[in-house]
């Protein structure tokens, strides 16, 4: 059986991406990122942090799978994905081959882990994995920030790519 949740269910997710399209994809209008997004269903999340005994480098996953229930054509550019570093993560974003998001790569630095993805866990965990990933957070000193936290403290950095032939 698979499990899908409609994004808009999870309120503060749905606008912290909403808040990240807009500052990495200015050229779209908020309007109609709102209007995308409202068409998602979240349908997994990554299972990198297994238990208590994954390993941790200074980034948490908070990596999560997405469907569009749209027929309509998506309104980023198909088979494609943009990423962009910011103090508090690396974010990745990948699109199928009708311009839908599909994948939400999100790597929070340590002490900018929001506290929002926890309500995605419980629905996508089972008890004992959702308490086995609260020991990893907590072994590794995770600090849960609030929606209003991250946007805050946000601040996108410039990348600069270089393309090798």
């Amino acid at each position: 059986m698979k499990k899908s949740v409609e994004i808009v269910k999870f309120k503060q997710m749905y606008n912290f991406i909403i808040f990240l399209l807009t500052k990495s994809c200015s050229e779209i209008p908020l309007e109609k990122i709102n209007k995308e997004l409202r068409n998602y269903v979240i349908t997994g999340i990554c299972e990198c942090i297994s238990d208590e005994n994954d390993e941790f480098y200074g980034k948490c996953c908070g990596t999560f799978y997405l469907t569009s229930i749209s027929k309509e054509e998506g309104i980023f550019s198909a088979d494609d994905y943009f990423l962009f570093f910011s103090n508090i993560g690396i974010f990745i974003f990948h699109s199928d081959n009708k311009g839908h998001l599909k994948e939400c790569e999100f790597f929070y630095e340590s002490e900018y882990f929001p506290e929002f993805y926890l309500e995605i866990l419980k629905e996508f965990k089972t008890d004992s994995g959702f308490e086995n990933y609260m020991k990893y957070l907590k072994v590794n000193d995770v600090k849960l920030r609030t929606l209003t936290e991250l946007k805050d403290i946000f601040k996108y950095e410039k990348t600069n790519v270089i393309e090798v032939e």
